[in-house]
C-alpha cells in the first residue's frame, strides 16, 4: 500500500533478475510472493470504523512518505496519535503531519528514551490547533477513536515502541 511500496517491489524484482540462471525465480512465483507480502506497521489498516492505520514512521523522511500516502484513505477527519523518542526530530515530523491533522493526541511510550508528552505538546501546538495530551498510550488511542468518529481516521505514528505497546 503506498507509492513507495511499488518502488520497493520494483527493486526486489530487479534484484531477482540479477540472480544466476540456476537460482532464478519465475514471474508467477514473484507475483505470488508480492501478493502475499505484508509489512506490519507500515500503512497497516487495523480497523475500518473508525479507520485506524498504524505506521512506524519515526523520522521526517518516513513521515513525508506517510503524508504522501494519506490521500489513499477516505475520511472526514484525521486524528493523530503521536509519541516519539526524545532523540528524534519531533519538530520535523510534526511540521509535516501536524497541518494535515484535525487533531493530535500526544502520548508517551513506556520507554526510558521516550519524549515527555508535555514537551511534545508544545511542539505539536505550533502545527495543529487542537492538541490533547494523554500520556498513557492505550488511553490516548481510545480517546482518538472517539474524537475521529466512525467516519474519521486515526493515524498512529512517530514511534515503533508506541505501536508495539498498542499491539
Amino acid at each position: 500500500f503506498g507509492e513507495h511500496q511499488g518502488k520497493n517491489a520494483a527493486c526486489a524484482i530487479a534484484a531477482i533478475s540479477c540472480l544466476p540462471e540456476k537460482n532464478k525465480i519465475g514471474i508467477n512465483e514473484m507475483l505470488a510472493g508480492l501478493a502475499k507480502t505484508r509489512i506490519p506497521a507500515r500503512l497497516e489498516v487495523v480497523s475500518k470504523k473508525p479507520l485506524v492505520v498504524m505506521d512506524a514512521a519515526h523520522n521526517p523522511q518516513a513521515i513525508g512518505i506517510l503524508a504522501k500516502s494519506l490521500p489513499l484513505f477516505e475520511r472526514k477527519r484525521l486524528v493523530l496519535v503521536f509519541g516519539s523518542m526524545a532523540d528524534k526530530d519531533i519538530g520535523g515530523m510534526l511540521a509535516v503531519l501536524g497541518p494535515l491533522a484535525d487533531g493530535i493526541v500526544v502520548t508517551q511510550p513506556r520507554v526510558n528514551r521516550a519524549a515527555i508528552a508535555g514537551d511534545v505538546e508544545r511542539i505539536a501546538e505550533k502545527y495543529c490547533k487542537k492538541v490533547k495530551v494523554i500520556a498513557d498510550v492505550r488511553e490516548s488511542f481510545e480517546y482518538a477513536k472517539q474524537w475521529a468518529g466512525a467516519d474519521g481516521m486515526v493515524l498512529i505514528t512517530g514511534s515503533i515502541y508506541m505501536i508495539s505497546e498498542l499491539r
